[in-house]
């Protein structure tokens, strides 16, 4: 059998077409594309894809709010609510993320219910326009006419966020991140659980755990809320989240830019593509004291097409107007290119657009883009309220 006959049948196959790895004089750097390892992430994407696709398919409400999506800036639950398209969808190493996570959490799941074996798993849940699904629910009999219910959310974590959230790494320990516990406390308020638990598993162990302390503790750390820790606080999410749907349904009004993690004080995020973000205070844009950019942003799906409306609250028709919401997804009248725009100068000579929709019954009022003092005063007087609506 010659060297020909060995290459047909796949023996020995000739590999020097292929583009050689580039190799730097000093330091032994990756190569510039990595193409095998490409092959799991690109799969991750497209699986996430398909299974994007699919929850589409079997979710045609326009109007919905799941319970992960908890503690977000109000903009961002009510541009999900309006099935909005991302201008920021997750990228190839995003979706590779997520999957281990995935891998992680089913795993999990079997391990629990093979200790469990009554133990649900993926148990959805329904209030009215609002939803969600409890990662496992596990009923404890207790000699009582009712079990001990114990509802549990998990979530696996990169080694950094462990440590902040679980260990004296930075600090005292900051505990689970707030939209994990908001969602955890949604979930368990749903069936009326005794206990919500949040379980994170770290993607890389702490090496912060000390000698005295459960080894366990370098991989995983648990926080359990009982029934009067969590459900005021579920009870409040639960406000903020039926504000934000009115808004959109009866006023046809997105909300202001505002996120439970920056505080209860009225505020605004500024600028989505910086996470830049104030206080209001009489009027004014304050930065707090110990300033950091609203990390949220970095992980909104979508950034791009938020950073292109104003900070405070807006008519559901500008989306139409940018063209990235359609009038009938959004339930709102159309401006568009036959408006008629009309330049207004108000008492304080500040510039205004009025633009009647091609309705012809319904005025929107757009302030001028860099007009900053609008924008305040209209928090002011909107936030700034003691029913602390979005």
């Amino acid at each position: 059998m010659g060297d020909n006959d060995l290459h047909n049948e796949g023996s020995f196959t000739d590999l020097g077409h292929l583009p050689k790895a580039k190799r730097a004089t000093e330091g032994e750097p990756p190569d510039e594309h990595p193409r095998w390892g490409a092959i799991l992430i690109d799969w991750c994407h497209a699986q996430a894809a398909k299974r994007n696709e699919e929850w589409e398919a079997t979710h045609p409400e326009p109007d919905h709010f799941f319970h992960s999506n908890a503690g977000k800036c109000a903009r961002e639950i009510a541009y999900s609510a309006l099935r909005l398209p991302k201008s920021n969808p997750a990228d190839p190493p995003g979706s590779y993320i997520m999957w281990l996570g995935s891998m992680i959490h089913e795993a999990w799941q079997s391990a629990l219910q093979e200790q469990f074996p009554d133990a649900t798993v993926e148990v959805s849940v329904k209030a009215d326009d609002m939803g969600g699904r409890i990662d496992a629910v596990v009923k404890l009999e207790t000699g009582q006419t009712r079990p001990y219910v114990v509802s549990i959310e998990a979530k696996s974590q990169g080694g950094y966020g462990f440590k902040l959230a679980s260990a004296k790494f930075n600090g005292p320990p900051e505990g689970p991140k707030l939209g994990h516990k908001l969602q955890a406390f949604l979930n368990a308020k749903r069936i009326d659980a005794d206990e919500a638990v949040i379980v994170y598993f770290a993607k890389d162990p702490n090496n912060w755990v000390g000698e005295d302390l459960d080894p366990y503790l370098r991989v995983i750390a648990t926080w359990t809320y009982t029934r009067e820790q969590y459900m005021p606080l579920a009870d409040k999410e639960d406000r903020r989240i039926q504000g934000i749907l009115a808004l959109l349904d009866e006023e046809q009004m997105l909300p202001a830019r505002r996120a439970p993690e920056l505080g209860d004080q009225a505020h605004l995020i500024l600028d989505p593509l910086k996470g830049e973000w104030a206080n209001v205070v009489n009027g004014q844009m304050e930065y707090p004291e110990k300033y950091k950019p609203f990390w949220g942003c970095g992980y909104c799906d979508y950034r791009d097409v938020c950073a292109q409306t104003g900070a405070g609250r807006e008519p559901v028709s500008v989306l139409v107007d940018l063209g990235v919401l359609s009038g009938e997804a959004g339930d709102v009248a159309k401006v568009g290119k036959d408006s008629q725009p009309v330049v207004e100068t108000d008492d304080e000579g500040k510039r205004h657009v009025k633009v009647v929709d091609d309705t012809g019954e319904h005025e929107v009022l757009e302030g001028d883009p860099q007009d900053v003092q609008r924008v305040v005063v209209e928090i002011d007087r909107e936030l700034n309220r003691e029913d602390q609506q979005p």
